[in-house]
């Protein structure tokens, strides 16, 4: 008993430093907020150069996929910030049945891949797209991998076959 009393009694300033800093922003989240931009840029870019999509980005759901990062339209790359749907209206907002707009999932980063996870909302129809990135120097991240999946009927058929109203 008086063992652990000491090893947990050694700790306690580790412990305490820790739970400090945890209330500051420290410069790793600011850097993790510049390699999510790079990711989301990378793939606004891509939808809209390859896949000659250029759907709005729906701008709550990129803010929060940068932790909620400042200003964080200013942090994607200029040209692809035009593809952000209404990024200086508050958050959250509910969109709108039959919109036609790409959510960000989320975004995880690796030490040698970034992947980031999209629904993408056509009127009455979704589907999700995975992008699999590979970090390197540069504005954009390389494109590994796409993949589209779950196409589906976003809101329930009435009866007769007839697509629910939008209200």
């Amino acid at each position: 008993m008086r063992t652990q009393m000491r090893h947990c009694l050694r700790r306690l300033p580790v412990l305490l430093t820790a739970s400090l800093l945890m209330g500051r922003p420290s410069p790793a989240a600011a850097q993790n907020a510049d390699e999510v931009a790079r990711a989301i840029s990378t793939v606004m870019d891509h939808r809209a150069t390859y896949m000659a999509d250029a759907l709005p980005f729906d701008g709550c759901t990129v803010q929060r996929a940068m932790e909620g990062a400042a200003g964080y339209a200013a942090r994607l790359v200029p040209h692809v910030r035009a593809m952000i749907d209404d990024p200086a209206a508050p958050c959250p907002r509910t969109p709108p049945q039959g919109r036609r707009t790409v959510l960000v999932d989320s975004v995880q980063l690796a030490a040698d891949t970034a992947r980031v996870y999209l629904t993408v909302l056509r009127g009455e129809l979704v589907h999700r797209e995975n992008y699999v990135l590979n970090p390197r120097p540069g504005v954009y991240m390389g494109v590994r991998d796409v993949r589209s999946w779950g196409f589906a009927q976003a809101y329930p058929r009435r009866a007769g076959g007839a697509a629910a109203p939008r209200e």
